[in-house]
């Protein structure tokens, strides 16, 4: 039922009644290159799914009618303790909270109003759920494999006496953990001294002293020198043995190796310094603040912007950086994310260096193990470009509709198919509908019926020329038909190809009555 391959993506089972939901989640899941992902609207179909397909996390939305995601979770739960579960709610309910954690849910999540803010800390729950679900399974098969391992005596097993230190049993596990055999380790009691990593014979001896005085550590991780040159790290699962009174007379001892899981670990900890290289490189303000409003982490970024260093930023607060009504928007922000648990993203203008600048920011709260908000971390951007460009496209679009309103011309905007998207006041009064009833036509019912005969011809010619005039026959609502001249261009309209018409009547122009070759007859527009 789970997914296995870490390289493919993230495959999402989305359960949610609201088609506007579904729409959403596609959008900025499938947005994310690491997510596919399956919407159903009902939890029955999204089961039969789960329980026929391979997927890595299910995000349900429990007001459902019929089956709920409550009743959903439970149905997974019997199949799969522990497969990634996030269910979100319009409403927050603490009954249904305890009923769903209770029942195993991976993480629950309210509807944010900002679908954007929402989504994005949905995924980034969703991402946690799964990569904890694969560590814990990770886990129980690396325990399951050394089980079996250590059962078929395929780690070593041995009892050694105290304080002599001499084998009295070891398994035949040893010749493959280490590369010599048991009996070439109870002929020589110092052999795990000898190949023992040079750099941690200390260590061992300090060890040893402790054990013969009876203070034996239950786990102990060292590297050896196997056999073959190799280094590996072996693992000491121990038991100290005492007498009747009290003194350790026996060592025991399953010994694994683990240098897989030391190699893993040390690729954790690489991953974890490229995560803190990446925030110090990134072109973006990273602050963490604890729940006092104390910095505790800062990026490299962050200090430059305001001229110190992070070492300094850190201990301070944000009113010793910022002005007053500055800090108390952020803390106000803060303090909102900490209450409700939940992200926020703000935007708002600053200054920075003496100029205003627009900052974006996302304002997180930050979690322990057990779910605890412990801080909030802030990732600001510097959108005053976005800002500016958004501001001309809205001037312009104020301008565009202005003009399109106002212009005498008759001027309609419809799909190649022809059905109309847009039309003025002058196209309305042109060809007597209102607004609503003319978006409600096709160019096909606004004009004769040469344009509908004609009309292949006349796409070809578009879009061959790319504008082109013509001569046809107009028909109101009221069914009367009147000579109209037409400019036709193809042009770009909200990502698509569209084609635009300038209309304008001429009622004393020949009318191209009986013509079966229309578009001979048309005027074409040269390109510049």
């Amino acid at each position: 039922m789970i997914s296995g391959g870490s390289s493919e993506p993230y495959r999402i089972l989305y359960v949610d009644d609201d088609p506007t939901m579904l729409a959403l989640a596609t959008a900025f899941f499938e947005s994310d290159s690491r997510f596919t992902v399956i919407c159903f609207s009902e939890a029955d179909d999204a089961f039969e799914a789960f329980t026929s397909g391979t997927y890595d996390a299910i995000i349900s939305d429990h007001d459902m009618p019929g089956i709920t995601g409550l009743d959903l979770l439970r149905m997974v739960r019997d199949l799969d303790k522990e497969f990634p579960f996030i269910m979100v709610t319009g409403r927050s309910r603490e009954e249904i909270v305890v009923l769903a954690i209770q029942a195993g849910v991976s993480y629950y999540l309210n509807k944010g109003i900002d679908a954007k803010s929402f989504f994005a800390e949905l995924i980034h729950v969703t991402v946690l759920s799964i990569l904890s679900c694969r560590a814990q399974r990770q886990v129980r098969e690396s325990e399951n494999l050394l089980r079996n391992l250590a059962e078929g005596i395929q780690g070593i097993i041995f009892r050694m006496s105290l304080p002599e230190g001499a084998f009295i049993y070891v398994s035949p596990g040893s010749t493959s953990t280490i590369g010599y055999t048991p009996e070439e380790m109870c002929a020589n009691p110092r052999l795990i001294f000898e190949i023992i990593h040079p750099d941690w014979k200390n260590y061992l001896d300090q060890l040893w002293n402790g054990i013969i005085s009876g203070d034996v550590p239950q786990l102990v991780k060292l590297p050896v020198i196997h056999r073959d040159g190799q280094t590996r790290w072996i693992r000491f699962n121990n038991t100290l043995v005492r007498d009747d009174k009290g003194e350790p007379v026996f060592l025991e001892a399953i010994v694994y190796d683990i240098t897989r899981e030391m190699e893993t670990l040390t690729k954790l900890c690489e991953r974890e310094q490229m995560y803190r290289i990446l925030a110090d490189s990134a072109h973006d303000i990273i602050v963490i603040i604890d729940l006092s409003g104390v910095i505790r982490y800062t990026n490299g970024y962050a200090s430059a912007k305001l001229s110190t260093t992070p070492e300094e930023l850190i201990g301070k607060t944000l009113h010793e950086l910022f002005p007053e009504t500055i800090a108390n928007g952020m803390n106000k922000s803060v303090k909102l994310v900490i209450t409700t648990g939940e992200s926020l993203m703000v935007t708002r203008q600053v200054k920075f260096g003496g100029q205003d600048t627009w900052i974006e920011s996302n304002i997180a709260p930050l979690r322990s193990e057990d779910g605890t908000i412990i801080s909030v971390m802030i990732i600001s951007r510097d959108i005053t470009k976005r800002k500016t460009t958004e501001q001309k496209l809205t001037e312009q679009e104020d301008l565009y509709r202005t003009l399109f309103e106002v212009s005498n011309e008759a001027i309609l905007i419809r799909e190649i198919e022809g059905r109309i998207l847009d039309g003025n006041e002058a196209a309305c009064r042109m060809f007597g509908y209102s607004k609503e009833e003319l978006l409600e036509q096709t160019c096909f019912d606004i004009t004769g019926e040469q344009y509908r005969e004609n009309y292949d011809e006349i796409v070809h010619l578009l879009e061959t020329t790319g504008d082109t005039m013509i001569r046809l026959e107009g028909v109101r609502k009221d069914g009367s038909r009147f000579p109209i001249e037409a400019t036709i261009k193809m042009i770009r309209y909200e990502g698509k190809r569209r084609v635009v018409s300038f209309v304008h009547d001429i009622p004393k122009a020949p009318l191209l009555q009986n013509n079966k070759n229309l578009v001979p007859g048309f005027i074409v527009i040269p390109q510049v």
